[in-house]
């Protein structure tokens, strides 16, 4: 079973920019594949762009998306969802190195895709990375 997690940003991400940013990054990804991976050791996390998940968190958690649209100041645009996989601990550490990556290239929030659609900024990342926390615990 894995995990999901979301970027979603105010700015307007092509798969293509997405896919050189993950390849630049040291990523992987076929020309018949959606999406790219990344991998360290035994770690993973599978991305890609799914703008859909916006409209289904703007309608089943209204609030959540409030959310979002203070910590973003606007509307966002983009939704990029990383699937993570195993070993857990240490693929969550990975996708909380990329997600703090992004905040170099887009402004953005993480999503952690439950039932409460708990909204993290770039500073809210920073904090957990100092205290060895990742989304889904230590």
């Amino acid at each position: 079973m894995s995990d999901l997690l979301a970027v979603i940003s105010s700015a307007v991400i092509t798969e293509e920019a997405l896919r050189r940013f993950v390849l630049n990054a040291g990523g992987y990804g076929g020309t018949k594949i959606k999406g790219v991976y990344l991998a360290e050791g035994q770690a993973y996390i599978w991305i890609h762009i799914d703008n859909s998940v916006l409209d289904d968190i703007r309608f089943d958690a209204p609030k959540a998306y409030q959310q979002m649209i203070e910590k973003l100041g606007g509307e966002p645009q983009t939704c990029i969802v990383i699937d993570i996989g195993n070993p857990r601990e240490q693929s969550h550490k990975l996708v909380l190195e990329f997600a703090l990556a992004c905040a170099e290239t887009w402004l953005y929030v993480v999503n952690r895709m439950d039932k409460d659609f708990h909204s993290y900024s770039k500073e809210e990342l920073m904090r957990m990375r100092e205290e060895g926390r990742t989304f889904f615990g230590t």
